[in-house]
């Protein structure tokens, strides 16, 4: 055995194991001797061949010739095994001659035992070779991976404490390698654009469009569930941090095919039903606020760890339910099949929020994770993050503003319209609201956006021009997000007449 050999045999033993070749070796001296002593074992014990008994020649007793009178005369004719086919004599003492005694011819088996221990050894040896290779490949891992230059000092390589640490180093190292490379092969394989991938989108789509045309949540919800579309996403996040094109190029592939057939179809539906209308579920799609964005970011962030950390695996199909790809998308179809650009730009700008704020999120959890291979370079991994972290804030930044500007107006208007049911309840208590709705004021120029308010109040009497007044400076005060308001009243004995 070479140096190195005899040093590496000594740091396993130190370890408190066996050499490799040592165990391997008493391993096969104890199956010789068990296979010897079987051999013997079966050569005692095989059952002997009995002896044949020679059959007795037959006498058969032939009368005299002399016939009458004379004695019989007794002939032995011998049949059976006493006679022997011509040249047997000869064979037999050519073998005697040879041998001293006649051999008895054995069957052709022993060639056939003596192949399979030939295999038998063959696959022994093959086993003590991968065996060693592997145990090399380890110490070489471990001297390339967990032990520092200045750790390799003799005081350590005869330390037993120091090689069951980078032991224990190595294996925690291989085991978050080997939950690595199953992340990534899970999401490769969920953004892969196979024909599975499209049939779910094509079905998830159909059951979509139906019911944010029926406005039914539980049926909006089932078509999550079943939408593909989140797992490309987080896949190209995690092929922008390992740098892997192909990756990135089939995630993109599936992101917008998928996105124009949700669109397609929903548009045609859309188109096709004649009894069409925006109903709570198409509304509440069609005008996103700040608190998507949070919605989505933070979803984005449970999912990507989800991949990540297949303990919390269990929770995507919620993940999938809060982040919601295709509503948007079907929303942005039905809008485009009524012709409505503002209802199919409202759930554009959702989608491309759910987009980001997924694509954002994937990056920071793959990345802090680190979620890469373990000899990647760490600088060029932390700048493709960091390039792909900085372009995901600054798209949601740009998508927040007039946002902000729209979430905004949207709580202005609610804070008016609460304001205006309340003052009609001070002032008028005796009437009725029969309709009480805003619409935009487009006179006013101003950046900050003006409504005008119709009132329908039913009554007995008729209210007075000065509590009307009252009441429409209360409702239009400073800061309202009404401007003006018009009030119509109808008298109840003429309605019933």
């Amino acid at each position: 055995m070479s140096r190195t050999g005899r040093f590496f045999s000594r740091v396993i033993n130190l370890l408190g194991f066996k050499s490799v070749v040592e165990e391997e070796r008493e391993r096969l001296k104890e199956e010789t001797v068990e296979t010897t002593a079987g051999e013997n074992i079966k050569e005692e014990t095989a059952p002997r061949e009995p002896e044949k008994k020679k059959k007795k020649p037959i006498e058969r007793i032939i009368a005299s010739p002399e016939g009458v009178g004379g004695a019989d005369a007794r002939e032995m004719e011998k049949t059976g095994k006493d006679k022997k086919r011509p040249g047997e004599d000869g064979e037999q003492k050519e073998k005697q001659g040879k041998t001293g005694k006649t051999r008895e011819e054995k069957p052709l088996i022993r060639p056939l035992v003596e192949s399979e221990d030939e295999q038998d050894e063959e696959e022994k040896k093959k086993r003590l070779t991968d065996r060693i290779s592997d145990t090399r490949q380890t110490v070489e891992d471990m001297f390339d991976r967990v032990i520092e230059p200045d750790e390799r000092t003799m005081s350590n390589y005869f330390s037993v404490d120091f090689w069951r640490e980078k032991y224990d180093t190595y294996q925690s190292i291989r085991k978050k390698e080997e939950g690595d490379l199953s992340t990534h092969k899970a999401l490769s394989a969920g953004a892969t654009p196979t024909r599975e991938y499209y049939i779910l989108t094509i079905l998830s789509t159909v059951i979509a469009t139906a019911g944010l045309i029926m406005g039914s949540t539980a049926v909006v919800i089932g078509a999550m569930i079943v939408a593909p579309l989140m797992t490309p996403i987080l896949a190209l996040s995690l092929g922008v941090i390992w740098g892997d094109l192909r990756l990135m190029r089939n995630s993109l592939i599936s992101i917008m095919y998928g996105s124009f057939l949700a669109v397609l179809i929903s548009a045609f539906m859309a188109f096709l039903f004649p009894t069409v209308s925006y109903t709570d579920e198409i509304l509440a799609r069609a005008h996103p606020g700040l608190y998507d964005i949070v919605v989505g970011v933070a979803s984005g962030l449970v999912g990507a760890y989800g991949f990540a950390n297949r303990k919390v695996s269990s929770s995507l199909v919620g993940i999938a339910i809060a982040v919601a790809l295709l509503p948007p998308l079907c929303t942005v179809g039905i809008g485009l099949g009524l012709l409505d650009l503002q209802v199919a730009g409202g759930a554009l700008v959702l989608f491309i929020i759910n987009l980001t704020s997924i694509s954002l999120a994937g990056a920071l959890v793959f990345w802090i994770l680190r979620i890469h291979p373990f000899d990647a370079d760490k600088e060029e991994v932390k700048r493709r993050a960091l390039s792909q972290i900085a372009f995901s804030l600054t798209l949601l930044v740009l998508i927040s503003l007039p946002l902000a500007y729209f979430t905004y107006d949207r709580y202005r208007l609610r804070n008016a319209t609460s304001n205006a049911s309340s003052a009609v309840e001070e002032y008028l208590p005796n009437l009725r609201v029969m309709e009480m709705s805003t619409e935009r004021d487009y006179a006013e120029t101003g950046i900050v956006r003006s409504y005008r308010m119709l009132i329908v109040l039913t009554g007995s009497d008729s209210p007075s021009p000065e509590v009307i007044d009252e009441m429409e400076k209360a409702i239009t005060c400073d800061g309202s997000a009404i401007t003006d308001i018009r009030v119509e009243f109808f008298q109840t004995d003429v309605l019933m007449y």
